[in-house]
């Protein structure tokens, strides 16, 4: 076995060393000395001052906008309160948000969370530019351009139509062929022209795009019920005053 000797520069940080080794090393039968003063040992490991306290951490991998600062982390409880035993809630558990650390928009510098003014170079924001932001919901932004579909979407769709007028006329409730063209019209702008009859079987997608439509139709039927029926009692109620009137 073999006695190793960690020499430092001073003797202030003989402690700081010790901890430090002792807490990496296995104990094999090796005799691990740290000190300041030269001692007789068959390994000498001469250690650079390291009195001041201080590392400088290179994040590569954008660690410090997701988490914090690595001194920031600290958890004195579990995220979710379920022990993996019990089924979780159909709601979502509500995650208490952490505010983290923002980069200047100036000088690119981390600044604490929480602080407003760049410590680095004093720059200050505008309104609007430093806000926090809800990161936890999965939101796609939504696309200015209009989607653009393919002629084998747009066949599917107008096959899956013709399938679902088949199934109408089966039950004794058919449905005309304009409704099937405006049907697709709604859906792509344009009737269809150019696309074969074959009927393909209807998808929850198509199913649900109808469905809406139906239901659509029953509420403007529903409303143009009630305006006609209020309209009706306006002219009951005017022609009312004119007769008495007269």
């Amino acid at each position: 076995m073999f006695k190793v000797l960690f020499k430092v520069s001073c003797e202030e940080d003989v402690e700081h060393v010790r901890g430090i080794i002792m807490a990496r090393h296995v104990p094999n039968g090796d005799t691990i000395i740290v000190s300041n003063e030269t001692v007789p040992a068959d390994i000498v490991i001469n250690v650079p001052k390291v009195k001041k306290r201080a590392a400088l951490i290179f994040d590569h991998s954008g660690s410090v906008h997701r988490l914090g600062f690595p001194d920031d982390i600290e958890y004195d409880e579990l995220p979710s309160k379920n022990d993996g035993m019990k089924e979780a809630n159909s709601f979502r558990e509500q995650e208490k948000r952490e505010k983290k650390p923002k980069e200047c928009t100036s000088c690119h510098y981390m600044k604490p969370a929480g602080v407003y003014a760049c410590p680095k170079c004093g720059f200050k924001p505008l309104a609007g530019e430093d806000v926090e932001v809800d990161t936890t919901r999965n939101i796609k932004k939504l696309s200015k351009t209009e989607k653009v579909y393919t002629h084998q979407e747009k066949q599917s769709f107008y096959s899956q139509l013709k399938y679902y007028q088949n199934v109408r006329a089966v039950e004794g409730k058919p449905i005309s062929d304009g409704w099937v063209g405006h049907t697709f019209k709604e859906k792509f702008g344009v009737f269809p022209y150019g696309l074969h009859n074959t009927p393909q079987e209807i998808t929850p997608e198509v199913s649900n795009f109808i469905k809406h439509k139906r239901i659509r139709f029953v509420k403007g039927q529903q409303k143009a019920k009630e305006q006609f029926a209020r309209i009706k009692g306006q002219l009951k109620n005017s022609t009312a005053q004119q007769g008495a009137l007269l």
